[in-house]
């Protein structure tokens, strides 16, 4: 009997280190809130779990597709025109708007990256969904133009719609009418029902 044997042990360490390795970036794949993926030739090749929380789609259904498809139409030419800078490794931070499988769309933070290997170029995208972020900013820029209590433009925007409406008539040859309303005898509305009766009228009006 002819016994032969071989030290096996670096190679199973190796093995385990990468079973280890494997599982860890499962973890992380799966756990991330931000959404990663992987573009090469135009093409989506990966993109992580956290796309079905995010947007609702299952990774499946988007890797082989184009990303433009999921980008809003009005935002389609900046986002191709920002990836196809090769300029650097690191492209600028983006804000847009991805569709979700409900058909709604979400504003995004898309950081973007470069990876030159021997044969492909892969685009690697980061993507967050900041719509909370979206919407009170949109709150603070309707609070900076718009009188709280009615709704209606502030005096800073009245001035600066007139100013461009001025502006547009010098080159048109058109006329601009400015219109002013007044109401008679609101203080007395206020003297006598006080000023929360005055201010429901004001919105009313």
């Amino acid at each position: 009997v002819l016994y032969t044997w071989r030290d096996v042990t670096a190679r199973h360490l190796v093995q385990e280190q990468v079973a280890r390795s494997e599982e860890r970036f499962r973890l992380l794949a799966q756990n991330m809130s931000d959404v990663v993926v992987l573009i090469q030739s135009g093409l989506v090749t990966w993109v992580s779990p956290s796309i079905t929380r995010a947007a609702g789609w299952d990774p499946a259904e988007i890797i082989g597709t184009e990303p433009t498809e999921y980008i809003h139409p009005d935002d389609v030419r900046d986002v191709v025109a920002a990836w196809a800078d090769t300029s650097g490794d690191d492209l600028p931070r983006r804000r847009y708007r991805f569709r979700s499988k409900d058909g709604s769309y979400h504003w995004v933070d898309v950081e973007a990256s470069i990876i030159e290997g021997a044969v492909t170029r892969t685009l690697v995208l980061s993507a967050r969904v900041v719509d909370a972020e979206m919407a009170a900013l949109r709150a603070l820029e309707r609070r900076a133009r718009h009188d709280e209590l009615t709704g209606l433009v502030n005096r800073h925007e009245v001035f600066e719609l007139l100013d461009r409406s001025v502006s547009g008539t010098r080159r048109t040859g058109d006329r601009v009418a400015l219109v002013f309303c007044d109401l008679d005898g609101f203080k007395t509305v206020n003297d006598d029902q006080g000023h929360a009766a005055g201010d429901d009228l004001l919105r009313q009006v």
